[in-house]
C-alpha cells in the first residue's frame, strides 16, 4: 500500500491516483498518522460491503427461527398504530 502526505498529495496527486486506479489502496497521512485511504471503486462496491470490512457493521450470527415470537399486545392500551396517528394528525 503506497502511503502518502496530505502536502505531497495536494502538490503531486498522479501518483495516488494512478496507484488507485490500479486497483490498490492509497493511505493518507497527516503528519504520520493515517487520516484517509483513497480506493479504486471496485474494492468499495457497496456501502454494505465497506462497512462490514471496516468493523462498523456485523453482520447477525443467529438463526431468525431461533427467536421468540412477540409479547401479545396490552388489550387496555392503544395499539401503536393508532398512537402513531393520533400523533400526526396533532402536528397538522
Amino acid at each position: 500500500m503506497l502511503t502518502i502526505g496530505i502536502r505531497e498529495l495536494r502538490q503531486n496527486p498522479t501518483p495516488a491516483i494512478n496507484e488507485a486506479k490500479a486497483g490498490r489502496v492509497v493511505a493518507v497521512t497527516q503528519r504520520g498518522e493515517v487520516v484517509a485511504h483513497i480506493t479504486p471503486p471496485s474494492v468499495t462496491s457497496s456501502t454494505w460491503d465497506r462497512l462490514i470490512a471496516e468493523g462498523r457493521l456485523r453482520l447477525p450470527a443467529g438463526d431468525q427461527a431461533t427467536l421468540t415470537p412477540p409479547l401479545p399486545a396490552d388489550p387496555e392500551r392503544p395499539a401503536l398504530s393508532e398512537v402513531l396517528q393520533q400523533m400526526r394528525d396533532a402536528e397538522r
